[in-house]
């Protein structure tokens, strides 16, 4: 019975194919952490990533994988569909740690904004004249 089962549902079974990748946030940190990317991020895309208990927001960041078991690894949660960093930014990042001897999650952040970079813009409230008078007018007014 089995068997038929598996033979109508021949994906169910099956999970996306993942890729390793390094996640940096922007922490005092000396390194980015490797985690798994349903996908093909590439270098400087924004993600939310598990760390520390929390979900946070970090950047794919090149660099060579850890030695650490493909089971232990945890999985990025959401790829941010902002424009990633460019190679330029990761570069200058890079430089701006080893030159002032600063941890590398430290010198992404400097490089962000506020840590509502990636929210929309609030919006604001205008007014336009029309002329109309208002259906309580006093003789003051």
């Amino acid at each position: 019975m089995s068997d038929a089962k598996e033979q109508e549902d021949p994906g169910k079974g099956e999970e996306a194919p993942c890729r390793r990748v390094k996640v940096l946030f922007p922490l005092p940190l000396a390194k980015a952490y490797d985690y798994r990317a349903t996908g093909d991020p590439p270098p400087g895309s924004w993600v939310m990533a598990p760390f520390g208990g929390h979900t946070i927001l970090g950047v794919v960041w090149s660099g060579e994988p850890d030695d650490v078991a493909q089971e232990k690894l945890k999985t990025i949660e959401r790829i941010l569909p902002q424009p990633p960093l460019s190679a330029e930014i990761i570069d200058f990042v890079a430089w701006v740690a080893a030159y002032t001897m600063f941890p590398l999650g430290a010198a992404l952040r400097l490089v962000m904004r506020a840590g509502d970079a990636l929210d929309p813009p609030a919006g604001h409230a205008a007014y336009e004249l029309t002329g109309a008078e208002p259906a309580r007018m006093t003789s003051a007014r």
